[in-house]
């Protein structure tokens, strides 16, 4: 009876999972159906359309009205379309008129006819404009070229059958190497894509062109149907490269790749911080990215590569890590909650140089046995001693393929990666603190490297580039994504001890089929429900960190040739929410707070560096985007001068009466550490805007004649200048209903500038694009400056 029942348990899965194909797979021929249809129906418009029709040009100053109250002469109308002039909207450039009868449009192009159409125009109908009229002849719609196939792809079922039949950890991880790797044909058609690209780029115009590929397809770690990563050198002097910006060279490229018949789907991206050139390979599907920055991404790869070579074991334990952390989409690309595949390598690098007997050399000890002539980009160091009859003699290691593999995952979940600094480059993880005291001797003569943007305290992990070492690789992993490998690092950890006690067929792919589930991200709060209930954020993100010297540039260039006084109201075009009331005691305080020494400003400026963020945040709103601001009143500031030592400090913990995030008035207490509290009750300012033109749609067609054209402007007034271009063909803002009104609310948490986007009034649902661009657009801006 019982077992009987736990059959009709288990039954509702599968049935479910069965309903749920057969509902896709229905909605899936639905659409098709729907696509072929309309396909069926536009070609009987266009049946019944021809021969019924005219094309009319050589308007001048005609209006819509002259010229269908003439053409109503010949026939019904059934229907016009009207193209107006692109550099003259009020303009008529032609029209598409239909009629109802094909008679019609014989009469209109009979010799009688055709070319003495003169219309009548002008006030009072004193002028008689000539028009041409053609016959409209509608085009057959051509067939699209077929897609291109799918790239192949690596198979988990396949993997999952073929490690079923070893016992052997070590052999599986062999197995995993042999199943996903590379093989000769995929290797010899990603040379002839790059044989292809040189060939054609030396037939126009430049002969001395170097096509390099780097990443996966290069470093021995690349999964089948992997992307093809190429760096294009068009070899010329100097002189001709210093012509050509990144972005003219995407163009080129572009051009040049529609002369190769393999090339399809080709794409420039030139707004991207590497602009790039994207296409697909014809007869494989497999995608291909051009860049022409720099050299660095194919050293890196060499580099890659070389410690691949240095023992048989690292290649397939670095395959098998990637395969594990691409099962659970927590590595690769696409950004997100994801780390790059190469920040995870250097992950696995640095684990196996802190090994009790390491398996490779720190980088430092490979440039200082380095000989050569070093090369230098951007005044980095990227040479490297590959000879290993140069480098110090490394201890044995005899460990098993799958105790280095269990270790990563141990030496990784063990570590709290917040208080690391980790680096390549010396072969150790060390404490943070290190950045903020004496640095090791290493890098002793290395250009300065320490910046806020990369190494700040509140990224969840500091990795750094063993060759750029100014760059954190994982810079912009969020916390949710930080908590998620965590969670994936610490299960496979425990999963490997279990398999190691019990061996099975197969054993590795229980790691293939964990429930990885975060507690932590279930409590983590969102970023808009910092600022409160009663501010009804719909949109939260943070704000990139600006160094001090770059935010002051940027306000005395907003500043310049204002007045003081101007200055001081454009400083405080937002509000505190503060209790009403205390003007007064502020300019006491400010007062006051002159006399003070330069300690004490800092404690009564306490929310100095929110302001000046705020400032620049209006600047962008008002002056580069053109969004009217709207209820802009006076900034106290919450501290009193009476509690102040003569050293700056405080000498008690004046309570302050505040409207909290929350809403409501909250004591807010200052501490000698306020970070702890910042969180909870820290400075808030607002501000509210309208926005009268969709500014956020077509500034691409602007954004390379601008940054090509103006290289002296700041980014500032760069973006700007878009903005106006973009309102030329705009009627006065004056004149334009307002599309969106929102609050934008603005605070520091934890040492991060946290920006909240608040919907006030919206035409349809035009303020989630506009928010929606917003959270990419202002982020990017700021680090640009």
């Amino acid at each position: 009876m019982s077992d009987s029942k736990m059959d009709t348990d288990k039954q509702p899965e599968p049935e479910k999972k069965k309903m749920e194909d057969k509902s896709e797979e229905a909605k899936a021929s639905h659409h098709a159906e729907k696509i072929r249809k309309l396909k069926k129906y536009k070609e009987q418009q266009r049946e019944k359309m021809k021969g019924k029709g005219i094309y009319v040009t050589n308007l001048g100053i005609l209006s819509r009205s002259n010229v269908q109250a003439y053409f109503t002469k010949f026939g019904t109308i059934t229907n016009i379309h009207v193209i107006w002039d692109k550099s003259n909207k009020d303009k008529l450039n032609s029209m598409l008129i239909d009629f109802e009868m094909e008679e019609s449009v014989l009469q209109i192009l009979s010799k009688k006819h055709r070319y003495n159409h003169l219309i009548l125009c002008g006030p009072n109908n004193e002028k008689m404009q000539r028009v041409k009229v053609m016959e409209r002849k509608v085009r057959e719609s051509r067939p699209r070229s077929p897609s291109p196939p799918p790239p192949s792809q690596i198979s988990f079922g396949e993997i999952k059958a073929r490690l079923s039949v070893h016992t052997d950890l070590d052999e599986q991880i062999q197995e995993i190497m042999y199943l996903t790797e590379l093989g000769e044909d995929d290797i010899e058609e990603r040379n002839a894509i790059c044989g292809n690209i040189s060939k054609t780029f030396a037939k126009n115009g430049h002969p001395r062109c170097v096509v390099s590929p780097f990443g996966s397809t290069v470093n021995g770690l690349g999964f089948r149907g992997c992307d093809v990563d190429i760096f294009l050198d068009l070899g010329e002097d100097e002189n001709f490269e210093k012509k050509l910006t990144q972005v003219q060279k995407v163009r080129l490229a572009a051009s040049l790749l529609r002369y190769i018949p393999h090339c399809c789907r080709i794409h420039p991206i030139t707004g991207a911080r590497v602009p790039i050139v994207k296409f697909i390979h014809r007869s494989t599907g497999i995608n291909c990215d051009i860049s022409f920055k720099n050299r660095a991404s194919v050293l890196n790869s060499e580099y890659i590569r070389y410690c691949t070579e240095q023992d048989d074991r690292i290649r397939p334990l670095m395959m098998a890590i990637r395969l594990v952390c691409k099962r659970y989409e927590v590595a690769g690309g696409g950004g997100g909650c994801k780390i790059s595949n190469y920040a995870l390598t250097m992950l696995i690098i640095l684990y196996l140089q802190e090994l009790e007997k390491p398996l490779l050399h720190p980088l430092h000890t490979l440039q200082q046995c380095f000989d050569g002539e070093p090369e230098l980009i951007d005044g980095w160091n990227f040479s490297f001693c590959s000879d290993f009859t140069k480098l110090p003699q490394l201890p044995v290691n005899r460990q098993g393929l799958f105790d280095l593999f269990s270790g990563f995952f141990c030496f990784y979940s063990s570590l709290d990666l917040r208080t690391k600094f980790l680096s390549p480059f010396l072969g150790k993880a060390l404490d943070r603190t290190i950045l903020e005291k004496e640095l090791p001797p290493e890098y002793k003569d290395k250009p300065e490297f320490i910046n806020h943007d990369s190494f700040g305290m509140d990224r969840c992990i500091q990795l750094q580039d063993p060759f750029e070492l100014s760059f954190n690789v994982c810079k912009n992993l969020p916390e949710r994504g930080y908590r998620t490998i965590m969670t994936l690092f610490g299960q496979v950890h425990n999963k490997c001890e279990e398999l190691k006690e019990c061996l099975r067929p197969g054993g590795f792919n229980q790691l293939l089929e964990l429930d990885i589930k975060p507690e932590e991200n279930a409590d983590l709060p969102e970023l808009k429900d910092m600022f409160g209930e009663k501010n009804k954020v719909y949109l939260a993100f943070i704000l990139p960190s600006i160094t001090k010297l770059t935010m002051d540039s940027c306000l005395a260039s907003i500043s310049q040739g204002e007045t003081t006084e101007e200055t001081s109201e454009n400083t405080v075009d937002s509000k505190v929410e503060t209790t009403p009331g205390s003007d007064d005691a502020s300019d006491q305080i400010k007062e006051e707070a002159s006399e003070q020494p330069k300690d004490a400003e800092s404690v009564v400026n306490i929310s100095a560096d929110l302001q000046k963020m705020n400032q620049l945040l209006c600047y962008i709103f008002s002056d580069c985007l053109k969004f009217k601001q709207v209820n802009v009143p006076e900034i106290p500031i919450p501290v009193n001068i009476q509690d102040l030592k003569s050293d700056g400090c405080l000498k008690r913990k004046p309570e302050i009466e505040l409207h909290s995030s929350e809403g409501k008035r909250a004591r807010h207490e200052s501490t000698e550490d306020s970070s702890q509290d910042s969180d909870k009750d820290g400075f808030v300012l607002t501000a509210d805007w309208e926005v009268r033109l969709h500014v956020w749609a077509g500034r691409k067609r602007y954004h390379a004649q601008v940054y090509d054209t103006d290289q002296d402007s700041s980014v500032l007034q760069k973006e700007a200048e878009i903005t106006v271009n973009q309102l030329k063909s705009a009627p006065p803002l004056d004149d334009i209903p307002t599309e969106v009104s929102f609050r934008h609310h603005i605070k520091i948490s934890q040492g991060r500038t946290v920006l909240g986007l608040e919907m006030l009034r919206s035409r349809k649902k035009s303020f989630e694009n506009l928010f929606t661009w917003l959270r990419s657009y202002i982020p990017d801006l700021m680090k640009r400056l």
